[in-house]
């Protein structure tokens, strides 16, 4: 083989390759996404301190080992009516749900605000949908949100410890 037929045959490899690939519907991201079970990067919206990101595996499991300090940051701030915020992550076997929870003043009141994103992968996450929340109870293994519109109420922990609402 000739030194010009082996660089179109590499090129026609390398180009059978690509459009295998594209053919395949996937990227490297999506790729690693589906085999992690995590949800893509997202850049959510700190508002006032940021109190920090509790998260769940697929079994239910909190991964975050300061979730209690960190429930308790956000309980103090909605409490005083400080403007704070706390991430929670509830991820499935191929569903992961962000909830973006900020305190903020509503009025006389404080309120939680909840910019919620559900994503089914390797889809990429629907539109996030904001609902305000008006009550919040602290747990020993969680935080409950009460009152949150639409969602009703939402659970930051395990969900096989949420309370009744």
């Amino acid at each position: 083989m000739n030194k010009r037929s082996a660089t179109v045959w590499l090129l026609a490899l390398l180009c059978a390759a690509s459009v295998g690939l594209t053919a395949c519907g996937g990227t490297s991201s999506q790729a690693a996404n589906k085999a992690t079970n995590t949800p893509p990067a997202s850049t959510p919206v700190i508002v006032g301190d940021y109190c920090g990101t509790v998260s769940t595996s697929p079994n239910g499991v909190v991964n975050s080992p300061s979730q209690a300090a960190i429930e308790q940051c956000f309980a103090a701030a909605f409490a005083t009516c400080r403007s704070a915020t706390l991430i929670f992550h509830l991820t499935g076997t191929d569903t992961a749900d962000v909830h973006t929870l900020t305190t903020q003043a509503s009025g006389q009141a404080c309120a939680v605000h909840d910019a919620y994103q559900h994503e089914i992968i390797p889809q990429p996450p629907a539109a996030p949908q904001t609902y305000q929340c008006t009550g919040l109870k602290q747990y020993t293994d969680g935080l409950l949100l009460t009152g949150c519109g639409g969602e009703g109420s939402v659970w930051v922990g395990n969900p096989a410890q949420q309370p009744a609402a």
